[in-house]
């Protein structure tokens, strides 16, 4: 056999292993960060709420889809509550149960973020981050949990 075509062997030998899960196996972190990507979340509302025990909390509705093949239990997000200049107040993050959401299917899920308002003339997002912070995931529910 001549030079190139053991090159070309090895090659395709390499490919072929590397296809096979030859490569480095991905961690649980980063399966979690993979698998967050799934889902697609869409703010419907932000309004101001009274809790039970006459807390102030801020109450958000978001159409939720999954559009994945393996679902997480619980999705953190975040939601950023600016001023009427474009200034961060205040930052929260918030959990919601994903574990009832269907493939493809949108749905309708709730949360409260209690101790927070907006004010007259501020502006809220919500949004999935696309890649936590490192040293917040521990308080992520998704990076401490299991797989549905």
């Amino acid at each position: 056999m001549s030079g190139n075509r053991w090159i070309a062997l090895a090659l395709a030998t390499g490919f072929i292993l590397s296809a096979c899960g030859g490569g480095p196996e991905e961690t649980f972190e980063e399966r979690v960060s993979r698998l967050r990507y799934q889902y697609e979340i869409k703010p419907t509302a932000v309004q101001n709420v009274t809790l039970a025990d006459g807390r102030p909390a801020v109450a958000v509705d978001l159409l939720a889809v999954f559009q994945g093949a393996e679902p997480l239990e619980y999705l953190t997000l975040v939601l950023e509550i600016q001023d009427e200049n474009g200034v961060v107040r205040t930052t929260s993050r918030f959990t919601i149960d994903t574990r009832r959401l269907m493939r493809g299917v949108s749905d309708q899920v709730s949360a409260s973020i209690p101790d927070i308002e907006v004010r007259e003339g501020e502006h809220a997002t919500v949004e999935l981050e696309a890649e936590p912070p490192e040293e917040l995931r521990g308080a992520y529910p998704e990076y401490r949990g299991s797989f549905s």
